[in-house]
C-alpha cells in the first residue's frame, strides 16, 4: 500500500504543478487505481511501456482538475477499518474513496454493492 500512497502524493504533486503526465513503475495495485481513476473521469489517460505507466491527469478547460481533495485515511503504522453500516453514511458525504480488501482495491461503491449481494 506504500507503493499507492506514494503514487498519489506524486499525483497530487503533478496536479499541483499543471504537469502534463507522471511515470510510475507499473504493479496490480497501481494498475486497480488507474482503472478506477480513468472510470470516474479522474485522470485523461495511461500509457503502459515495460515495466512503466505514464499517467496523464485530467483538467478543465480552467485548469482544475477532477482531485479536489486526495487523503489518506490510513497509513502502513495506522490501518483504519469500517463496518458496513458506517461505510454506507460516509459514501453519502464523500464522492469517492478506495479500500484495500481482501478482494483486493475497491472503492466505495463497489464494496457497498458487494456487501448487498
Amino acid at each position: 500500500m506504500s507503493l499507492l500512497f506514494n503514487v498519489i502524493a506524486i499525483l497530487k504533486n503533478a496536479i499541483h504543478s499543471n504537469k502534463k503526465f507522471i511515470v510510475v513503475r507499473k504493479n496490480k495495485i497501481i494498475e486497480k487505481f488507474v482503472k478506477i481513476a480513468f472510470s470516474y473521469g479522474l485522470i485523461s489517460g495511461v500509457e503502459q511501456k515495460d515495466k512503466q505507466l505514464k499517467i496523464f491527469p485530467k483538467y478543465t478547460k480552467k485548469g482544475s482538475s477532477g482531485f479536489v481533495k486526495i487523503k489518506n485515511f490510513s497509513n502502513l503504522q495506522k490501518t483504519t477499518f469500517v463496518r458496513y453500516n458506517d461505510l454506507v453514511k460516509i459514501s453519502q458525504n464523500i464522492g469517492l474513496f478506495l479500500i484495500s480488501t481482501n478482494s483486493g482495491i475497491l472503492t466505495n461503491q463497489e464494496c457497498i454493492e458487494k456487501k448487498r449481494r
